[in-house]
């Protein structure tokens, strides 16, 4: 067997983070045919395939490929800690971290406060994933997820850490507003807020907005349009200042969302991993604040 190139193998690594040639490249700041000649020669030099295709077309690494991948994450744990020995705090935190959670949480919430961590640790790279999706840990889709809800996967190979809990509110537009609700499509009810507002606008007799939404992001944007009223976390709808709370008969005030931040094990102690779990919770604590500023309600 010739002996293996580790810029080969982080290629490897890229594949089975992104599933995917192309998002592979973009990761490593390649090209997509940059990415398969790496691979190709990775798998001439160990005389066996280590990727294959799926029927949805993302690119699975086979056992081989899987147990030479985390031979080469164990060795790209060992190159980070190597190079923060001798560095102070600052200096030492380099590399990338991907983190994925709900649109709502990255766009209004964290990429606000993302120029503290940039300017506090230059080197560092954050790639951000908004998704509604559960991303994998385990299959490296991630290397920090938040998530809306005690997580029920990831099992001993993931840490994870309650970072609070989301308070929720009525929310309508300051400029006036429609008063039917805007609820949520189909498959998105078993949501805290969804089952909520189903349940009180049956027994209110009330009615639904004709038009339903996916996330939260676009519940917001409707709110903000006057379409209706509808039921936010109060991070999310005391910052915009667009809305304004519906308090009195529409409280709300059961509907809390636990809020946790999982990381592999692997890469929990990583100092780039620590620096960005750090600003995460200092981003959170700040939002949740009791003293926060409020918008004034509007009284039913």
């Amino acid at each position: 067997m010739q002996q293996l190139d580790w810029s080969d193998l982080k290629f490897l690594l890229a594949v089975r983070r992104a599933r995917s040639l192309a998002g592979a490249a973009v990761m490593l700041r390649v090209d997509a045919t940059t990415v398969s000649r790496r691979l190709r020669r990775l798998e001439r030099q160990l005389a066996a395939p280590l990727v294959e295709r799926t029927r949805d077309g993302n690119l699975h690494l086979t056992s081989l490929g899987e147990d030479a991948a985390d031979r080469a994450e164990a060795f790209e744990q060992q190159i980070d800690r190597l190079s923060t020995l001798g560095q102070g705090p600052q200096t030492g935190v380099s590399g990338v971290v991907r983190l994925t959670a709900a649109p709502m949480l990255i766009n209004r919430v964290l990429i606000p406060q993302a120029g503290q961590l940039i300017a506090r640790h230059p080197s560092l790279e954050l790639q951000l994933e908004p998704d509604i999706r559960n991303l994998s840990l385990i299959r490296r889709e991630a290397d920090i997820a938040i998530r809306l809800g005690r997580p029920q996967d990831g099992g001993l190979k993931v840490q994870a850490r309650k970072l609070g809990a989301f308070e929720h509110a009525v929310y309508c537009a300051r400029e006036g507003s429609a008063d039917a609700w805007i609820g949520y499509r189909d498959g998105m009810r078993e949501l805290p807020q969804s089952d909520w507002m189903e349940r009180h606008v049956r027994q209110s007799g009330q009615a639904f907005c004709p038009m339903r939404v996916g996330e939260i992001e676009g519940a917001v944007e409707a709110i903000a349009a006057g379409l209706g009223r509808s039921l936010l976390p109060c991070l999310i709808g005391d910052a915009d200042p667009r809305l304004m709370r519906v308090q009195g008969a529409w409280a709300a005030q059961e509907v809390l969302r636990e809020v946790w931040m999982l990381v592999h094990r692997d890469i929990a102690q990583l100092a780039r991993t620590t620096a960005v779990r750090d600003w995460i919770q200092a981003v959170l604590d700040l939002r949740q604040r009791p003293d926060a500023e409020k918008s004034m309600p509007r009284q039913e």
